[in-house]
Formats: structure tokens, C-alpha cells, sequence
């Protein structure tokens, strides 16, 4: 299937109230912050006005005939709980305002409105809340099924998205790198989509697993093929029959078994643990880990010619640090996802938030950030996250003190090292020489330099 890239349309405001030089005014002050306004002069036209054109912001009066302002931010805010609302009230609506603004309104303001201040605080609006969302128009998305979505907007990942896009029809086996959290699993999941919704799909991450459960949980086993084997199991690759079986983390099967693995590649067929009949298998495969490939062969973790079996479409996931456009996106996604599900108001992140996340250097990468806004919902009362409210990991350290007297020279340095690396080693000059990661020689001439000769051992 191919990306869904939607053409976003202008940013739309919808201004609801009953008198014509109100509306004038406030249309006025805001033309500098949207592409589009449409007025209403009552409650029924602008539903009417919101249901066709779904504005990107709404400012209503409190008071207005046919259908006033509390009805119609209940009507609005109903079946779209996402919509930032500015409420224009009197001064005698004060307790009306308040009840509004817990029920979603993003903000307020009493007549006569100050009208640089409402364009004040639309503009932080439009910036904290509607260009967040708008920005997922300007993102691809890649349907994984099951609600799942992969978004993004980084040029990184276009090639992961065409990739995916070119396997529809393919039932070649595909295997994914990336780090922990970067998504493998929903790409994983949408290349299978892409093929077939209907048919199985199956998950397994081979990590922890004990050695001897595995096997059997990979291939199946026989009644009676060890203690506890009280009847027949058919194993994850007959389990995923005409579909595709997921095996995450992949180098952490050990050898032995990833040499079985090998063979159910090549013959399309397992044998379950004591059984003597193999049984034909139709998956597909899709193989993932979190290491890099290079050091995972060079380390016995993966056998070069399963890898190769395995990585016919190879794909590479690059880290979330490496894509930082995607931060404020995914941000807003994620938080729209958090207000619907616990149908609460969005929270607003400022910008200055914003920019420290996207400053943040992810160690776990998507995973850490949909975390994070998920926490925020639930520790922080307040509906705007700003800098203060983000863990303390994302608070720059403060600077280092200045050193009481001058810096150590090279030399000093250089020979405490040595020191150290002795003391570490026993006095052994060749394992002092590994630890510091040079040539036995090298440290030798270095010992001599420093006068450290005496009393070492030589081997």
C-alpha cells in the first residue's frame, strides 16, 4: 500500500456571534492568524458552518439566540473533543466561563475584549495547538492494522516507507534493524497489512526466553517429547501458517537453534521437538534485531548465512535523534491519542517544551516519547507542559566549576594513567597495556619515560 499524504487545507477560524460589529472586530484583529474566517451571527448557523467546513479554532460569544454559546461548545467539543474554543463573555458570565473552560475551552475573555490581547493568545493557540496537529497533514502515515499507524515527516524515513510500499504482493522475508523503541514491530506489522489484513500475523520476541522453551515454542513439539509435553503443540511457524511470523530480537537465539532456523528457511518445513515427520510450513518471515548487523556477525551472535536467507529486503530504522522534525509531530499525535482515549482536554505543550524534546537525545526513541506524553497526562494537573514539567534527565546540567588552580599537563596525565592502569593490573605490564588499549612495547617506552619501572611484574 502506498503512504497517505493528505493535502492540508487553509487554517480556518469560525467566529460566532450575534452582533455584526463584534464579529467585524474580532475579524479583523485575527486576519493576521488564519488563512480563512467564516462568521456566524447564532448558535444553529455556526453548527451549521462547523459541520462543513471543521474550523481549525472557534471563537463564540456566550450569549446568542437559537442557540447559545454553552450549547455549542457542548455540540462541538462532543464530536470533537481536540477543537480549541475561545469563549467571549460579559462580565456577569464569569461562573458560566469557568464551567466552559472545565468542560474544554481553551481559554476566554470578558467584553469589551482586548483585542491585541485575544490576538495574543490565539497566536499562542494556533502555535502550541493547531500547527501541531496540522503538522500530521504534512506527515506520511502507514496503516499497520489493528488502529496501528506508523507517522512521520522525517526525510530519514522515506526509504523505510517506500520500502514497505514496494513489498505489497511480495512474500519475500524481510529483516529490520534498529534500535530499541525505533518501531519495528508496526513496520513489521504494516508490511504485513499490506499484504493481507485477513491472514495471521504473529509476534515473538526471542529474548529471555530459556533455551530449552524455544525451541518448542518455535517448531512445536509432540505429546510425550519431554516432562510436562501432555499433548501435541504446533509451534509459532504452523501457528502463522499462510501469514507472517515476526521473530524480534533475533540475535539473542542462540546458534544451535538459529541453525534449525536456517533449515525451515531453506526446506520450508519444521520438525517439532520429538517428532520424526516434518511438517510443511507457508510463512512469511520478518526478522528484526536491535544490533548492529556488522558487530552482531563479527560476534558469533548471528549466523552470516541465516542473515543472509533472512535479509532479502533488508531495512534500516533510523533513531529518533536522528530525525528531530518528527519530535513536535509525534508529540501532537501522541497527545491527540492520549485525550481521545481518556476523553480529557489536549494538553498544550509550549513551544519552549517542544524544543527541549526535540533537543533530547531519546535513548529509547519513539517508545520514550510516547511514554513520556502518556506520564504527563497523568502526573501533571495543568493543561499546558512546559519545560518545568518535563523529567529531570531533559534539564541541561549546570555548568561545570571552574578548576581551583591550572590543569594537569599531558605528561601528568599521560603517567597517572599508567599508574592507574598498573595498579588496576596487578602490576602486569601486558594486561595494564590492554587496558589502556595500546601496544605492550608502546607502554614499555612509556614506563621508562616516567620513571614507573620498579617493582612491576613482567608478565
Amino acid at each position: 500500500m502506498n503512504p497517505i499524504q493528505p493535502a492540508a487545507p487553509p487554517i480556518t477560524f469560525l467566529i460566532a456571534d450575534d452582533e455584526a460589529d463584534v464579529r467585524s472586530l474580532l475579524r479583523d484583529a485575527l486576519a493576521g492568524c488564519a488563512d480563512r474566517i467564516l462568521e456566524a451571527a447564532d448558535g444553529v448557523e455556526a453548527l451549521r458552518l462547523w459541520e462543513r467546513h471543521a474550523p481549525d479554532l472557534v471563537v463564540t460569544d456566550l450569549r446568542m439566540p437559537n442557540l447559545d454559546g454553552l450549547a455549542l461548545i457542548e455540540r462541538i467539543l462532543a464530536q470533537s473533543p481536540l477543537t480549541p474554543i475561545v469563549m467571549v463573555t460579559g462580565q456577569g458570565d464569569i461562573r458560566s466561563a469557568v464551567e466552559a473552560m472545565k468542560r474544554g475551552v481553551a481559554d476566554y475573555l470578558t467584553k469589551p475584549v482586548d483585542l491585541a490581547g485575544l490576538e495574543a493568545r490565539v497566536r499562542m493557540i494556533v502555535q502550541t495547538r493547531v500547527l501541531p496537529r496540522r503538522a500530521i497533514f504534512n506527515a506520511q502515515f502507514l496503516e499497520a492494522g489493528e488502529g496501528r499507524v506508523l507517522v512521520t515527516a522525517s526525510p530519514r524515513m522515506r526509504p523505510v516507507l517506500e520500502t514497505v510500499a514496494m513489498m505489497r504482493g511480495m512474500r519475500s522475508s524481510v529483516f529490520i534493524q534498529g534500535e530499541s523503541g525505533t518501531g519495528k514491530e508496526i513496520v513489521a506489522r504494516a508490511i504485513h497489512h499490506a499484504g493481507g489484513p485477513k491472514r495471521p500475523f504473529v509476534a515473538f520476541n526471542c529474548a529471555g526466553v530459556p533455551e530449552g522453551v524455544l525451541e518448542g515454542q518455535l517448531f512445536g513439539h509432540v505429546k510425550g517429547a519431554f516432562t510436562g509435553a501432555l499433548s501435541d503443540a504446533p509451534g509459532l511457524f504452523r501457528a502463522a501458517s499462510g501469514g507472517t511470523l515476526f521473530l524480534d530480537e533475533l540475535t539473542e537465539m542462540p546458534i544451535h537453534l538459529q541453525a534449525k532456523l536456517l533449515r525451515v528457511v531453506q526446506e520450508r518445513e519444521v520438525l517439532p521437538v520429538g517428532g520424526t515427520a516434518p511438517i510443511k510450513v507457508d510463512v512469511r518471515l520478518i526478522t528484526a534485531t536491535n544490533r548492529p548487523i556488522d558487530k552482531a556477525l563479527a560476534e558469533g551472535r548471528l549466523r552470516e548465512d541465516l542473515f543472509y536467507r533472512l535479509a532479502v529486503v533488508p531495512i534500516l530504522l533510523p533513531p529518533l535523534r536522528e530525525r528531530p522534525e518528527d519530535i513536535p509531530l509525534l508529540t501532537a499525535f501522541f497527545s491527540a491519542g492520549v485525550a481521545k482515549q481518556c476523553g480529557r482536554a489536549e494538553k498544550i505543550f509550549t513551544p519552549e517544551a517542544l524544543s527541549r524534546l526535540a533537543s533530547f537525545s531519546w535513548p529509547g526513541n519513539v517508545r520514550e516519547l510516547q511514554n513520556l506524553v502518556e506520564r504527563l497526562y497523568a502526573s501533571c494537573p495543568e493543561d499546558r507542559i512546559d519545560v518545568r514539567h518535563l523529567p529531570q534527565p531533559m534539564h541541561p546540567a549546570p555548568a561545570a566549576p571552574a578548576p581551583a588552580g591550572p590543569l594537569p599537563t599531558w605528561e601528568e596525565t599521560e603517567r597517572r594513567m599508567i599508574e592507574q592502569a598498573l595498579q588496576a593490573a596487578d602490576g602486569n605490564r601486558s594486561e595494564a597495556a590492554r587496558l589502556l588499549r595500546i601496544e605492550r612495547q608502546r607502554l614499555l617506552r612509556k614506563i621508562k619515560k616516567y620513571g614507573l619501572g620498579k617493582g612491576e611484574n613482567e608478565e
